[in-house]
């Protein structure tokens, strides 16, 4: 389906049921091991997670993002942007919510692990801020990753 939106056509908010068949299918669109249905409503469940989602005005879902709000940090676990939707500034949408959220709670950081195979992901974490601090073999069971790690500036005045 294509992607023609205005920026005031979108909104941002917390994860409902409702959205899961739209998550569902960019997840399977986006991934070679896409998170179960079970796997989002967990994190749903999780008190220290949140779940943002990105919709057109028609209430589909363009993206999403999945965090834990740990003591020290933020931890980016899912993101992803419907297929069609993608080099529109969209996951840059979603990361902005993930730092607004650490300034919100005072974190510092915001890490995340990405593939070593996910090339657009790591361009569009790089673009945004984030560094590349150590690789860690074998964290995905059949593939090394990433780890990357960004710096919440200090809210502005």
């Amino acid at each position: 389906m294509p992607c023609d939106f205005g920026k005031t056509e979108l909104s941002l908010a917390d994860f409902q049921e409702a959205d899961l068949p739209g998550i569902l299918a960019i997840e399977r669109a986006s991934f070679r091991h896409p998170w179960s249905a079970e796997a989002f409503r967990a994190e749903a469940r999780n008190p220290i997670a949140r779940i943002r989602v990105l919709r057109h005005a028609s209430g589909r879902v363009l993206g999403y993002v999945v965090f834990r709000l740990y003591e020290q940090a933020v931890h980016l676990l899912n993101i992803a942007v419907d297929p069609a939707c993608r080099r529109r500034g969209l996951g840059r949408r979603l990361l902005q919510e993930v730092v607004r959220e650490a300034r919100r709670h005072g974190l510092p950081w915001v890490v995340l692990e990405v593939r070593v195979s996910n090339e657009p992901a790591q361009r569009l974490y790089e673009a945004f801020g984030f560094r590349r601090v150590q690789r860690l073999p074998a964290y995905y069971g059949d593939e090394d990753a990433w780890l990357y790690l960004y710096e919440v500036p200090p809210a502005e005045p």
